[in-house]
């Protein structure tokens, strides 16, 4: 007792013992045991606070205080933390991830693998949102495939500016590793699987192009690049004269160049859109159609001429 007291002691953040307050006269330990009466410092729990530390004094003892987000802790034993494992399989398209607790704060010193596979004949988008994480010293790693050879992305700040990261394979690993100091809620990531399929290509002065499937209704979890290369140095111009998709979830994007690391012009979604035409500054357009697993309409049909 006496060389804990020693480590709760000046701290300005009191560290965590591992008890929480779960109703107005019942605390717990993190095991889910219940705390007995005889752990308490006179005077204690007080109604200030739903979690506890450790307090120095005559008559130590345990004493109620406020649960902050970034809290050290003080455990006697180290449980199992961790919630990793295999997800999807064969036949799931979608699903969920989360950091251990989330949305609770995890736990220090956490090596946690979350390994993702799809049907064999798509590949995986995952998006995080949110990410809290401790600043360069917890971080979520991102590999391609089943193991720790190809690193596709890693987020170690808080709310990170890229959240989206995409495999080749229909396998998917994420690591999730923690230090020994502070913690936070964690993060939540949604994964999908698309469909692998070739890119259209349309050369030449005019053209149509749709969506799959095209007056009946296109199909789930999909992503659909297209390409369109106009003769000489003229710019294309395109015109949608129908337009229908889930809104928000399944989305046309529209680039002025040959891919998607050209100048966005457009990101139609829904029903109305607020102009049917678009025309880019090169001869090139590329176009990638994306939609989830949810609702699924007859899409679009686009007209386009080289002006």
């Amino acid at each position: 007792m006496t060389v804990l007291l020693q480590l709760t002691t000046g701290h300005p953040i009191p560290p965590w013992v591992g008890a929480a307050r779960v109703s107005n006269s019942t605390w717990k330990w993190n095991t889910g045991s219940s705390v007995s009466s005889t752990f308490w410092a006179k005077g204690e729990p007080s109604i200030y606070g739903d979690c506890a530390t450790l307090r120095s004094g005559s008559v130590p003892g345990m004493s109620s205080c406020p649960c902050y987000n970034q809290q050290p802790a003080l455990c006697k034993l180290k449980p199992k933390l961790c919630n990793d494992g295999d997800f999807g399989g064969a036949s799931v398209r979608f699903g969920t991830i989360n950091s251990p607790g989330f949305p609770n704060q995890y736990y220090n010193n956490l090596d946690c693998y979350y390994q993702l596979r799809s049907p064999t004949t798509t590949y995986i988008t995952i998006t995080f949102d949110p990410v809290k994480i401790e600043n360069y010293f917890d971080y979520v790693d991102i590999f391609d495939g089943g193991n720790k050879t190809k690193l596709i992305g890693q987020m170690d700040t808080y709310m990170p500016s890229t959240n989206t990261f995409e495999s080749t394979t229909n396998s998917m690993l994420v690591y999730f590793h923690t230090d020994s100091m502070v913690t936070d809620v964690g993060w939540s990531a949604q994964w999908s699987a698309k469909v692998k399929s070739s890119p259209i290509v349309q050369n030449g002065t005019s053209g149509e192009m749709s969506s799959p499937n095209y007056p009946n209704n296109y199909g789930p979890f999909l992503e659909q690049m297209y390409l369109i290369n106009s003769d000489g140095n003229s710019s294309i111009f395109a015109m949608f004269d129908a337009f229908r998709t889930e809104s928000n979830y399944d989305y046309l994007e529209i680039y002025d160049g040959g891919d998607i690391q050209s100048k966005l012009l457009a990101n139609f979604s829904g029903a109305n859109l607020a102009t049917n035409t678009v025309q880019t500054t090169t001869n090139r357009m590329t176009m990638r159609f994306i939609t989830d697993g949810s609702l699924q309409f007859f899409g679009w049909h686009m007209i386009w001429n080289n002006v």
